[in-house]
């Protein structure tokens, strides 16, 4: 009995044979070495053409779908090395390209794709031996009613001599295709209890979390590293974002139940960026709102939406964060708006972890 992939790799052995290398790197991924561009640019349509009919495989006939990488004619070939790592990054991502057609391998991907092996190394290292490479930052929230600091944002930060700053959305995609989320998670939340056991100002910290937690559910593990610092789990919450809330409802829906149960929190972040259905995001239970930034408008049209929004979630007992705030003037006119607690840099940038403690 052949699998699918036995005879896919049979035809391109058989058909290419004395044109080219073929390696198999696993699974359904090939990769085929030509010497003469020629032969290359007849091989891509010919196995375009190919996958358009039927595969026989066991007696069964099975429609196949392609992703064809290539490089041009006229583009210089890479170091092995560098197009090894190019696959092995790309390797990570081809179950989410939507793209049809083949893809052209550039000096730009070739690049891009070494930079995320640079980082993805860079991740692994930190995470078995961190040397202050990755730290984490908090930025206050100023409670309006309170006219006080009682809250802070944790927010990660990534570093290298030689890579310099790494933005936080640039790794975490690359630490969540790579299985290293979870620990990066981890990392945040051990960093937030240690600072609310040293700073008793701070009333409570939230942690941006990463989508993986959504189907791993890490409960216990939380309440293992609250338990281990002394921390109330009520000082702790998790800020989603609006799209992953959009994306993932079910398994969300059942990763903030068990949490909630043992006294977690979760705000939802970034509302205003996506196309929400509120009934489903008032369906889950959130504590907080946090509208972002891209909202911040002296437009009365923006301001009129602002103010019905804080009202409606007002009305259902959800409190109001307005993000990004940096002048006296969008202080003013957000507080007059109704909502609860301003984060920005009006009031203060996010601040190293020893500064934010003292």
């Amino acid at each position: 009995r052949s699998s699918l992939c036995e005879v896919v790799g049979v035809y391109l052995k058989e058909k290419y044979n004395k044109q080219a290398w073929l390696f198999r790197i696993h699974g359904t991924r090939f990769v085929l070495v030509f010497n003469k561009p020629k032969e290359q640019e007849n091989a891509l349509n010919e196995i375009k053409e190919r996958f358009k009919g039927q595969w026989l495989a066991n007696g069964e006939d099975y429609k196949l779908n392609v992703l064809i990488f290539y490089f041009t004619d006229t583009y210089q070939k890479p170091h092995t090395q560098a197009f090894i790592d190019y696959v092995a990054t790309l390797d990570k991502e081809v179950d989410s390209i939507t793209v049809n057609g083949p893809i052209k391998i550039t000096e730009e991907s070739i690049a891009k794709a070494r930079e995320k092996n640079n980082i993805l190394k860079l991740l692994q290292k930190v995470l078995q031996t961190n040397n202050g490479e990755m730290c984490m930052y908090y930025q206050p929230i100023y409670n309006i009613k309170k006219q006080q600091f009682t809250k802070a944002e944790a927010l990660i930060r990534l570093k290298d001599p030689e890579l310099g700053f790494i933005r936080p959305d640039v790794f975490i995609p690359i630490a969540e295709a790579n299985g290293l989320a979870d620990k990066i998670d981890e990392f945040a939340l051990i960093s937030a209890c240690k600072v609310l056991r040293e700073n008793k100002d701070i009333k409570e910290i939230s942690i941006n979390v990463s989508c993986t937690d959504f189907f791993e559910n890490p409960c216990q593990k939380y309440l293992d590293i609250t338990d281990k610092y002394e921390i109330d789990p009520s000082r702790i919450s998790f800020e989603i974002t609006e799209t992953a809330a959009i994306k993932y409802p079910d398994k969300i829906q059942s990763f903030m139940k068990k949490m909630v149960n043992n006294k977690f929190k979760f705000y939802l972040d970034d509302y205003g960026t996506g196309y929400s259905n509120l009934a489903q995001l008032i369906d889950k239970p959130f504590a907080c709102i946090k509208i972002d930034k891209e909202l911040l408008s002296e437009e009365d049209k923006v301001k009129i939406v602002l103010k019905s929004s804080v009202e409606l979630f007002h009305s259902i007992n959800l409190p109001v964060t307005i993000e990004g705030v940096e002048t006296e003037e969008q202080k003013n006119i957000y507080r007059d708006l109704g909502c609860d607690a301003i984060q920005g840099y009006f009031y203060s940038k996010p601040l190293p972890e020893d500064e934010f403690i003292t």
